[in-house]
């Protein structure tokens, strides 16, 4: 960048002058010019993209900075606004682009009628740092000393509004462009504090992330993947301090807000069920089930999951879902509870008002093996069948049994095709399980024999009578697939090439035995009254026609299924589908037009998306589809220059007003419902110094990452060059070596 040389000593001025250029309003920056050619030089950026005027004082000893490719938002003098927010967001949009951050500087207030008059922005490097002395040697001189990134040099940089008369009118009536520092080039402009701020966009889209699980920094990576990477909005940070601003924001008041959110839906919704339980003013206990999980209930409780192995991240307390099976095989919720505390008496209170809401008991309940819960089911749901979870159980064998059995294939297949096998009766099983600890000597292992004595509570051949819906554990159901394959379509080639043989046939009446590998199923025929019975209890239990009964089927050329042998709980359209897509207006906004932008917002983006898609192979096309946004943003531009109200939709300002529609409840001003106690303790929230077992290790060393031991040669978990077991062999066949010569030494 070419330098103006040195003017005369008589064209000079003071120093001193443009030192004190801020204070010289009227002072037009062309007037140290009289053309680009004679005292101007056109600076560059590293990208070549951006460009700015770099002048040089009247004195000659300072260079002036004149930002350049910015009147479409530069300030023009007596323009007037609205409110004196449009006149700040003006020159903030300003200064964006022309490659410089703004703070606020002094105001001017009527002190009869109090209103502001006078409002003026500043160049972020106006003025200049506060010296501080510290004395290094003073050991008095505790106070810590703060550095800052803020590098201040009196830049004069400026834009000063009044207020026109008594109305809410604010104009420019100075301005001042010329800056005594280089402005930020285009591709370093998004660093800007200006632009860092996340607009409304940002703020909802960090919001929804977060609702799927998805943290600030995979949604930050998420919006530089759309938007590209200078084109975000904010850093990485900013999108952590968007979550922690929202927490802080919230602070005490969180409980509060949940159960105001819940109580206002009641209003709007009358079926939903909400209840909750204080202590000591603190939130203890909450349920709640709304309609659709109401719906879901009716037609599938028949088998209900009660879960209590999850845990909130903060407060610690106990999340507890009561989910079934629906007619797709998918997992349903029927309601939510959260615990504060694992006593019987909180199981208790959950339980009555899940009964209070649903009305009837569900006929199996499926839990895991805890015991204040087992006393709870016995006391609330004694016409329930209790059931524990065979998944809990067998996550629990490879910690019982010794790590040559626990990886031992054959051993946990064995294992496996014992407790899950549904087609062999009550005493059957306890003959094959005595065999199986007798071969593999596990008769001094209590565990075994814990579970030996619990089996009517887990094994699925002592639940022969009783209708299961294929649910056999509290976690997450099968899919379509797995459940079709294994009751209906796996292994039916096998049968499909054999012949069922006819134990009895009479005129009403057939008799069949069904062959299968080993086994024989005894079907049933009953011609008058066109039913079916197989010896296997797969309808009974799960309401599925078994592949044996389709045999048969086959056999008989029956082309049609019974209508009886369809169940309801299985039919498309159970639950009515106005129901299913039901959504509360509350989980929304609570503004009207809100809830109008948010589904046109999200029609807009499908749109430009699918034509930007259309057009990316058409550069042409796509740069005049460009100029037409372009065209359309100008004019969205002007018009909410023209509208107060538009900005509140364009961008929120305040986190009071974003809380409030993202999350559909205000903030209270005062709380009765305090946040639940900090000293919560309950199962798996010890104090970190519990014993842990073997396959608990074995995981936590599984994950932690291998080193290479120079000695071993190889890369390894547990041990370096010093703590080698090779480095002890070798010392040790050292020492015997020394002992040997010492030995030999002595005899001679």
């Amino acid at each position: 960048m070419e330098s103006l040389p040195e003017e005369s000593s008589s064209s000079k001025l003071d120093p001193m002058s443009v030192q004190s250029i801020s204070g010289t309003d009227e002072l037009n920056v062309q007037s140290l010019a009289q053309s680009d050619d004679d005292i101007a030089t056109e600076g560059e950026s590293e990208a070549g993209q951006d460009r700015f005027s770099e002048f040089f004082s009247p004195g000659g000893t300072r260079k002036i900075w004149i930002p350049e490719d910015v009147d479409d938002v530069k300030p023009k003098l007596f323009s007037k606004y609205l409110s004196i927010e449009d006149a700040m967001d003006m020159y903030r949009a300003y200064a964006a682009k022309a490659g410089f951050d703004v703070r606020k500087g002094s105001t001017k207030i009527n002190t009869k009628s109090c209103v502001l008059t006078h409002r003026s922005m500043l160049c972020n490097r106006e003025g200049f740092p506060q010296s501080v002395y510290v004395d290094t040697t003073d050991s008095k001189n505790n106070k810590p000393h703060r550095n800052s990134n803020i590098k201040r040099k009196g830049c004069p940089a400026f834009a000063k509004f009044r207020r026109v008369g008594n109305s809410d009118v604010f104009e420019l009536y100075k301005f001042e462009e010329r800056h005594n520092h280089d402005l930020d080039a285009k591709d370093y402009r998004h660093f800007l504090r200006s632009n860092r701020q996340l607009d409304n966009a940002a703020q909802e889209f960090i919001e929804k992330m977060g609702r799927v699980k998805i943290g600030p920094m995979k949604a930050y990576k998420i919006m530089q993947e759309l938007k590209g990477a200078n084109n975000v909005g904010g850093t990485v940070v900013d999108y952590k301090n968007q979550s922690r601003k929202v927490n802080c924001f919230i602070e005490k008041d969180d409980a509060q807000m949940v159960v105001d959110k819940y109580l206002d839906r009641m209003k709007d919704d009358p079926t939903l069920t909400f209840e909750f339980i204080c202590k000591k003013g603190k939130l203890v206990s909450l349920f709640w089930a709304d309609e659709v999980a109401k719906a879901n209930y009716r037609e599938f409780g028949d088998v209900v999951s009660f879960d209590a192995t999850f845990r909130t991240n903060k407060y610690r307390m106990v999340f507890v879902p009561f989910t079934g099976i629906d007619n797709h095989r998918k997992s349903v919720t029927f309601a939510i509870g959260l615990l504060s505390s694992e006593t019987t008496e909180s199981y208790v209170w959950l339980l009555k008002t899940f009964l209070k809401t649903f009305g009837k008991q569900p006929t199996v309940v499926l839990t895991d093996e805890d015991a204040a819960m087992k006393i709870a089911i016995e006391r609330i749901l004694s016409d329930s069948r209790h059931r524990l979870c065979m998944w809990h159980i067998t996550q629990k064998l490879p910690s019982k049994v010794c790590a040559e059995l626990a990886d031992d294939m054959k051993f946990k297949k064995r294992f496996n095709k014992l407790i899950w096998n549904s087609r062999i009766d009550a005493s059957e099983f306890d003959i094959r399980w005595r065999s199986f600890i007798e071969d593999y000597k596990l008769q001094d292992i209590s565990w075994f024999s814990k579970m030996f004595h619990m089996r009517e509570s887990w094994i699925p051949a002592y639940f022969r009578d009783i209708p299961l819906s294929g649910l056999m554990r509290t976690t997450s159901s099968v899919t379509n697939e797995e459940f079709y394959d294994r009751f209906v379509v796996m292994q039916y080639k096998d049968i499909m090439g054999s012949t069922p043989t006819v134990v009895n046939e009479e005129d009403s009446e057939s008799e069949c035995d069904v062959p299968e590998k080993t086994y024989f199923f005894k079907v049933v025929y009953d011609k008058k009254e066109s039913s079916f019975e197989c010896s296997c209890p797969l309808f009974f239990q799960n309401g599925i026609l078994c592949r044996h009964i389709f045999f048969i089927f086959r056999t008989y050329q029956i082309n049609k299924i019974p209508s009886k042998y369809i169940l309801r709980r299985w039919c498309k359209g159970v639950i009515p589908s106005e129901v299913l897509m039901k959504q509360c207006s509350n989980d929304e906004t609570s503004s009207s037009s809100s809830l109008l932008y948010d589904p046109l917002s999200r029609q807009v983006l499908s749109f430009v998306e699918e034509s930007v898609s259309s057009l990316s192979k058409d550069a042409d096309k796509l740069k005049e589809f460009f100029e037409l946004i372009k065209e359309a943003k100008l004019k969205v531009d002007g018009v909410c220059s023209t509208s107060i109200s538009s900005d509140s939709l364009l961008k929120r300002k305040d986190i009071s007003e974003f809380v409030e529609s993202s999350y559909g409840v205000k903030k209270p001003s005062i709380s009765d419902v305090g946040n639940p106690s900090d000293d919560i303790s309950n199962k798996g929230c010890g104090t970190g110094k519990r014993l842990k077992g073997a396959r608990e290790k074995a995981i936590t060393q599984s994950v932690k990452q291998k080193r290479f031991c120079s000695r071993c040669k190889q890369y390894v978990i547990g041990h370096n060059s010093r703590s080698c077991e090779r480095l002890e062999r070798e010392s040790k066949e050292k020492e015997m070596c020394k002992d040997g010569k010492n030995m030999d030494a002595g005899s001679i």
